[in-house]
């Protein structure tokens, strides 16, 4: 079994913290999707220490559209907290919620996600906006870039239902 843990508003609270604590005392498997606020390099080791099997964030564009849907900075923060993650040894992810705002952008998004070296990448939410034919266009787009990256340290995972329902 393996917890995964979705901050609110992207802190670790002292409650989050006694939460990790816990489950590393009961060798628990964890991961956390949060965001990249507070993520000074204290205590992405204490998530090391802690050993966080991975801390995954979203990137959903790029910077303007990232920035746009999120707040101001927070692509540059983003790749910044990915990076100490990474200094400090805890495993990285990046997710896209994929929206008619960024869909255009994802082969571009892939590339920063390998540029930066994230463990892995996946994809949410393909489906709800885009007819057949687009779906089509994106997911083409997005399998050649795996087929490009497929040597790099980023694993692809894309969940089933992003292929649903199309033909």
């Amino acid at each position: 079994m393996k917890y995964e843990i979705v901050l609110e508003n992207s802190k670790i609270t002292e409650s989050v913290w006694n939460l990790i604590e816990r489950l590393n005392r009961d060798e628990i498997p964890y991961m956390i999707k949060g965001g990249p606020m507070n993520l000074t390099r204290k205590t992405c080791d204490k998530l090391n220490e802690l050993d966080c099997s991975c801390y995954e964030m979203s990137l959903d564009g790029l910077r303007k559209t990232h920035d746009l849907l999120n707040f101001n900075g927070s692509f540059d923060l983003t790749l910044k907290g990915l990076k100490t993650l990474q200094k400090s040894g805890v495993k990285t992810g990046v997710s896209t919620n994929v929206s008619a705002a960024n869909a255009l952008q994802i082969p571009w998004i892939i590339d920063e996600v390998v540029r930066v070296k994230a463990d892995y990448y996946c994809l949410e939410n393909l489906g709800r906006h885009f007819e057949s034919l687009e779906r089509m266009d994106i997911l083409e787009k997005i399998r050649n870039k795996a087929i490009e990256y497929r040597n790099s340290q980023t694993l692809f995972i894309f969940n089933k239902s992003i292929f649903e329902n199309v033909s």
